[in-house]
């Protein structure tokens, strides 16, 4: 339920937004719950509920000849460009770029001309920040990630150009680095795509903005009943559809059998062929199902979702299975399911609650190592492991990789994979406790400074993105510092004899709702502590 923001403001539609909604209901277009623009505390714009919107209703539908498409685009007057570049124009947000400021220089001769005309004039994300704005997000990565892609994008204009700069259409007015930006900003943040047959800007469609809601967009007939199980609904799990960062690190990804690797080129002269090699069956068949997940989630679209194009289907904004708006409430949809550091990336906004967001822990391997052996071994090995840790999911990854690397041929095999001798996991969560802390300590500013920061009147908003971003990775380090103190005590009081069910009791300090929640972040960890 969606409850009415009470200080929610109506705003008049400037020229240019009154123009579009014309242009939309001409073309067939639909809102009839919604207005835009609102200001909503504390001071962005969005879509209002003007009449209750109940679970599935349609809540924006646009007929299929108003979508602006990559197929609108292929087929136009540039389509003989295409056709003879098309080893250039494989990328259909290219053709769609390139279409958009074709229809932009045509003017009121352009279908497209309100619609195009409204669209915003600065679009702008991280990579548009300067350098001394980039560093008040404390994340040296992101920071690279932002000038890399600026980069390429610069390397993208100018290949761009160099093939339109052939044809006598283009005049070099409409090939300039800001015409060029401007539809790739605008593209990028405002489309919409695997759940459409093409990329598609979807007119009033997209007014709505981002939260974590279960508010979703489907291609079908009107007459279809929309269907939440033909899209991605709720949360389901914790999963993020983010883009890898583009870092000058070398990353390794550490599987469990290359964990196995390391292990037994540390302990060569102690191996249990036998025991080994149950690991490593072991360790393969959870490679094998993890990469499955993997792949599985980063393609999944419903296998009875017919996306074929057709005349009398329409693009329709529903509202969730679970999602009731009030009169007076904002309006949501997802744009999917990205952390704070995806929508800065590419829309350049973040979000106070995010249940997608991590904080991204990058460990030099020398760092796992605890004995002079394992020093001597990391030390040639110049590179990375990367973590995402979940504010509210204790990471059994990472405490499964150190624990992967001190495990010892004396110990059960089933000790390499999961929580089974408490003399190993005392030893790899004192690993995982020191790492974590000095993540935290490393920051220029603490949390609480963050939390004082946030709060300062009239802080500019990419300061505020900055800030809120920064502080959300800090919480979700200081929560896992706290789980794997509470994961000590329980595995100290077991080494004592106690069981497991007694060993999960209350720390000193922790009140009723920090123990549910603080166990339930441990669950999977307790649950290996039971399987001893």
């Amino acid at each position: 339920m969606y409850e009415p923001f009470p200080d929610a403001e109506r705003v008049e539609a400037n020229e240019d937004e009154q123009a579009m909604f014309d242009w939309a209901r001409e073309q067939g277009i639909r809102w009839p719950k919604i207005v835009y623009p609102v200001r909503f505390p504390p001071g962005y714009i969005g879509s209002m509920a003007l009449e209750e919107i109940l679970p599935g209703e349609r809540i924006v539908i646009a007929p299929n000849d108003s979508l602006f498409t990559t197929k609108v685009a292929q087929e136009s007057e540039l389509k003989d460009i295409f056709d003879k570049c098309p080893e250039s124009f494989t990328k259909s947000m290219l053709v769609l770029v390139t279409y958009m400021i074709w229809e932009k220089f045509k003017g009121p001769a352009s279908k497209w001309s309100a619609f195009i005309k409204y669209q915003p004039k600065n679009p702008t994300t991280i990579q548009d920040w300067l350098p001394n704005e980039l560093d008040d997000l404390q994340d040296e990565d992101l920071k690279i990630d932002a000038e890399q892609r600026r980069k390429y994008h610069l390397y993208g204009w100018n290949h761009w150009k160099t093939i339109l700069e052939k044809f006598d259409k283009f005049t070099p007015e409409m090939l300039k680095l800001e015409e060029y930006t401007w539809a790739f900003r605008v593209i990028g943040t405002r489309s919409f795509g695997k759940f459409m047959p093409y990329i598609t800007l979807f007119p009033i469609g997209e007014l709505l903005n981002h939260d974590n809601v279960e508010t979703y967009y489907i291609y079908q007939k009107e007459s279809d009943r929309p269907d939440a199980t033909s899209r991605y609904s709720g949360i389901v799990n914790q999963i993020d559809h983010d883009d890898d960062l583009i870092t000058h690190d070398s990353i390794i990804n550490l599987k469990t059998e290359l964990i196995l690797n390391i292990n037994q080129e540390l302990n060569k002269t102690s191996q249990d062929n036998d025991k080994v090699a149950l690991i490593r069956n072991k360790c393969k068949e959870v490679d094998t199902k993890e990469d499955a997940e993997t792949a599985e989630h980063k393609k999944y679209r419903p296998p009875d979702m017919d996306l074929t194009e057709s005349d009398d289907k329409c693009a329709s904004i529903v509202a969730g299975p679970n999602e009731h708006y009030k009169p007076g409430s904002e309006v949501y949809m997802s744009y999917g399911r990205y952390s704070n550091r995806q929508l800065l990336s590419t829309y350049g906004f973040a979000l106070k609650e995010n249940h997608f967001n991590y904080a991204r822990i990058k460990i030099l391997l020398k760092d796992l190592a605890t004995t002079p052996d394992q020093v001597e071994f990391f030390s040639s090995i110049d590179a990375y492991c990367v973590y995402k840790l979940k504010k509210y999911t204790f990471s059994i990854e990472l405490i499964r990789g150190l624990r992967g690397v001190n495990w010892k041929n004396d110990y059960p095999a089933e000790a390499f994979l999961k929580a089974q001798v408490p003399e190993l996991e005392t030893l790899v969560l004192s690993i995982a406790l020191r790492i974590l802390k000095s993540k935290l300590e490393k920051f220029p500013t603490t949390l609480e400074e963050d939390n004082l920061k946030i709060n300062e009147p009239g802080l500019p908003l990419r300061m505020y993105f900055s800030v809120l971003y920064r502080k959300q990775v800090k919480e979700i380090i200081a929560a896992h510092i706290k789980y794997v103190e509470i994961a000590q005590k329980i595995v100290e009081r077991i080494a004592l004899g106690v069981s497991v069910d007694e060993a999960v009791s209350k720390v000193e300090g922790e009140d009723d709702y920090e123990y549910e929640v603080n166990r339930a972040a441990l669950r999977d960890y307790i649950n290996e502590l039971k399987d001893n």
